[in-house]
């Protein structure tokens, strides 16, 4: 049973229900669930717990923060799934999103800045645009709001890093722009050496996983 759920978990339906539950538990007026959900759900190097830096990925407090992150994860997961595969894809996300949350809370150190909770998929979803436009640069896009209105992939990409190098210049703080350019990197790194230094060089890990899921498969005597 545990098997199915793991490999529905997978792929972008499953994330998008952790996404969901967790933003639906933000509502839960209860002091105590408040308390832990900022203890458990916020990404801060202070009040948090360090494991935050995976669960503040699939944290969200408002309701058009999720709704746009989860419509950008169902348009462009077909294609990372595509190039990655199922396991290598959930890898990749989540690893895209601790790196992105982890380089949000290192640049506001070393830049001196407030430090402020942070949460969201952004992180992740920015290495998942990373790997795509530069891998399938000529692929077109569109926005939600104007359909009609279509740009390459490459040429987005460049636009998204300008706006939040721009953003990080002159300090804007509407998005966490540190933890979009953290999700870029990871994305570009991944791309050129990730695959090929992880991925690639996994026999070991894959043959026990195989393994234990060969054992767990086995019908009972």
């Amino acid at each position: 049973m545990i098997f199915p759920l793991y490999l529905w978990f997978c792929c972008s339906p499953g994330i998008i229900f952790v996404n969901t539950v967790v933003f639906l538990l933000w509502k839960i007026p209860a002091p105590r669930m408040q308390a832990s959900m900022w203890r458990w759900f916020i990404s801060h190097p202070i009040i948090a717990s360090p494991v935050t830096i995976l669960t503040s990925c699939f944290s969200h407090m408002d309701f058009w923060h999720l709704a746009i992150n989860m419509y950008v994860l169902w348009s462009f997961a077909p294609t990372i799934q595509a190039l990655l595969g199922r396991e290598q894809f959930i890898a990749f996300y989540l690893s895209g999103g601790m790196f992105a949350s982890l380089a949000s809370q290192v640049f506001r150190v070393l830049a001196k800045q407030p430090i402020r909770p942070s949460l969201g998929a952004s992180g992740a979803l920015f290495a998942v645009l990373s790997l795509i436009c530069i891998h399938l640069p000529e692929t077109e896009l569109s926005l939600i709001f104007l359909p009609w209105f279509s740009f390459s992939a490459g040429k987005a990409l460049m636009g998204v890093v300008a706006l939040d190098v721009a953003g990080l210049v002159f300090r804007w703080s509407l998005f966490d722009h540190a933890a979009h350019l953290g999700g870029v990197i990871f994305g570009a790194w991944y791309l050129k050496y990730g695959h090929y230094y992880l991925w690639d060089h996994r026999g070991w890990l894959v043959k026990k996983w195989h393994q234990l899921r060969g054992s767990k498969q086995k019908p009972p005597p």
